[in-house]
C-alpha cells in the first residue's frame, strides 16, 4: 500500500470523529457541489476503514450525495467490501508499481 501523501502514511496518528460530525460538515458545503458533485474519500488508504465508510456513505445516501473512493485496490473483496461497493458511486483505482513492465501487466486489458 502506498500513497503520495507522506503525511498520511502513519495509520496510528490522527483522531476519531463521529460520523454525524463528518456529515454535518459535508452538508454545510453541499451548495458548492456542482453538476452532481459529492464526496471523494482518499488516502492514506480509505479501505483500511471500510466499516466506517459504510456508515458514512449510508448517511450521505440519505441526502443523495454522490460518493467516490480513491484507492490502491489492494484488498480482497469480502462481505464488508461488497457492502461498501454497493454504497459507492465511483471508484478511482490507483494501481502503482515501480517496474513499468509489471505496471503494464497489471493494467492490461484481457
Amino acid at each position: 500500500m502506498y500513497c503520495q501523501n507522506r503525511d498520511t502514511w502513519d495509520i496510528r496518528s490522527g483522531h476519531e470523529v463521529e460520523i454525524s460530525e463528518i456529515v454535518d460538515t459535508i452538508l454545510r458545503y453541499q451548495n458548492y457541489f456542482k453538476s452532481g458533485g459529492g464526496v471523494t474519500i482518499s488516502g492514506g488508504e480509505p479501505l483500511l476503514q471500510a466499516e466506517g465508510l459504510i456508515n458514512l456513505f449510508r448517511e450521505l445516501k440519505k441526502y443523495n450525495i454522490h460518493t467516490a473512493i480513491d484507492t490502491s485496490g489492494m484488498f480482497k473483496i469480502n462481505d464488508t467490501l461488497e457492502e461498501l461497493i454497493s454504497l459507492t458511486d465511483l471508484f478511482l483505482l490507483d494501481i502503482k508499481h515501480i517496474v513499468p513492465s509489471k505496471s503494464k501487466e497489471l493494467v492490461r486489458l484481457f
